[in-house]
């Protein structure tokens, strides 16, 4: 483990949980995790201190306009080139707050 790393960004939440269980493992409280993609599992390491935060798209959203981008083409149109959807920002202070989403499966 490298001992003066501060902070790491993870593109999946699956590989951060893995490194919050070897921080734990290690006894080491100093490095701050931040992923992407919220699950259940996320949301726990999140309000357990583990997770400094998570970045939390829509994949609902992200299907509804992949849906209709690839049916805008089907129909001969042509799509956005560009669709930008926003994303939030789960951490500790504003977890009640993803408490009902769907992501979380409670």
């Amino acid at each position: 483990m490298t001992p003066d790393i501060a902070g790491i960004f993870f593109e999946n939440e699956i590989v951060a949980q893995g490194a919050a269980a070897t921080l734990e493992a290690a006894k080491r409280q100093d490095v701050k995790l931040v992923t992407f993609d919220l699950s259940a599992r996320a949301y726990e390491l999140i309000k357990e201190g583990k997770l400094l935060g998570v970045i939390v798209q829509d994949p609902f959203r992200m299907g509804y306009e992949g849906m209709n981008a690839m049916v805008t083409t089907l129909k001969g149109g042509t799509p956005k080139a560009r669709i930008d959807l926003e994303t939030r920002v789960l951490t500790r202070g504003n977890a009640r707050e993803f408490a009902s989403d769907p992501q979380v499966g409670n």
